[in-house]
């Protein structure tokens, strides 16, 4: 996630700022505090969250990957694992504009409704398609 995070914010023209959901733990103290790590130092905005990580378990734990999608106006899913696949599945449950990017192959196992992409240029004309306003 710093590469995401350092890459959007090394874009001159770029609006917005770079968030992170960020891990907590518990502490007797203070209730919550931020894991040791986190954010990484490209991050301009935490939103610290004691909510876990998706397990790969249920479909319905509620997560940080809720926070990340509920506030995006467009998700950008690269490859990884479990978790990437939870967040675009909750991308086309919250019918959030969703595109896979990626070389061929790499998301073999997601639902083919999807939209996908293999240049970064597709991945643009995407964003400019579906935010509700103009940023790029």
């Amino acid at each position: 996630m710093a590469a995401a995070c350092e890459a959007f914010c090394k874009v001159e023209t770029r609006r917005g700022l770079c968030l992170g959901v960020v891990p907590s733990e518990q502490d007797s103290s203070a209730g919550y505090r931020v894991k040791a790590g986190y954010p990484n130092q490209w991050v301009e905005l935490s939103i610290v969250s004691p909510l876990s990580t998706y397990d790969g378990h249920d479909p319905n734990q509620i997560t940080r990957n809720y926070i990340n999608i509920l506030t995006s106006h467009v998700v950008v899913a690269i490859p990884g694992s479990i978790g990437t696949r939870n967040e675009v599945d909750l991308a086309v449950r919250f019918e959030k504009p969703v595109i896979l990017f990626g070389s061929q192959g790499m998301f073999t196992d997601f639902p083919e409704s999807v939209a996908r992409a293999t240049e970064l240029e597709q991945v643009q004309r995407f964003i400019q398609k579906h935010l509700p306003f103009h940023v790029l």
